[in-house]
């Protein structure tokens, strides 16, 4: 007998995978947005790694999209000075941009990293609106660099998961490969998977990569 496919291989959330436990965090970034579309702020979402900070903000986009929004997402790279300072001073409708990797920061000397802050306020002064995706590292390098930054950012943090939410979110995975949907968590048991998110301490990507180093054990 062949055994179904592991449905814990990826481990990164899908775009179109609902957001477990994190409702709230979405309705404040949209409350935020929407009182800081013209500039003047710099919306800072953060979270460790595996914490939902890009599912969170691709539900954000679809959003802001809907509100007629123009939505641009931007990798930190070597390159990033330029990307920001080509969007375009003039434009027909509000631009929000989502900036995420900046853990490249972590490896920019000061001078890079204190120029890339600076031009983020610049430009947000004359009405871009930024969301910036951060580990609690880097945006403690960005404050010990840059304290006008600390005054100019507004933190949106994300919370660790609860145990309702970790069952919703492997059961969805375990449905995909299932014939009938249920609410069953098999091949795991309630205490093992109770067992998982305590280890994870609540990230979602820490609890699929431990679902997927055991799920082929479980089916063998």
């Amino acid at each position: 007998m062949v055994a179904p496919e592991n449905p814990f291989l990826s481990i990164v959330p899908r775009r179109n995978e609902k957001i477990i436990d994190m409702v709230s965090i979405v309705k404040e970034l949209r409350e935020l947005v929407t009182e800081t579309l013209k500039g003047d702020v710099l919306i800072v979402l953060k979270g460790g790694y595996g914490s939902g900070k890009t599912l969170i903000s691709e539900h954000l986009a679809k959003f802001l999209k809907k509100k007629n929004v123009e939505v641009r997402r931007l990798t930190c790279t070597q390159e990033i000075i330029d990307d920001i300072r080509a969007i375009p001073d003039e434009r027909k409708k509000d631009i929000f941009v989502v900036v995420d990797g900046l853990d490249v920061c972590m490896g920019m000397d000061e001078v890079m990293t204190n120029k890339l802050l600076d031009l983020l306020m610049e430009r947000s002064s004359k009405g871009l609106t930024f969301l910036l995706e951060c580990t609690p590292d880097v945006l403690e390098r960005f404050y010990s660099l840059n304290r006008r930054f600390e005054k100019f950012s507004r933190v949106v943090n994300i919370m660790p998961i609860g145990y309702d939410e970790a069952r919703e979110l492997v059961v969805s995975r375990l449905n995909e490969i299932r014939k009938r949907k249920s609410e069953s968590v098999e091949p795991f048991t309630e205490d093992e998977l109770k067992k998982y998110w305590k280890t994870s301490r609540g990230n979602p990507r820490m609890i699929l990569m431990l679902c997927q180093s055991m799920y082929d054990r479980k089916v063998q």
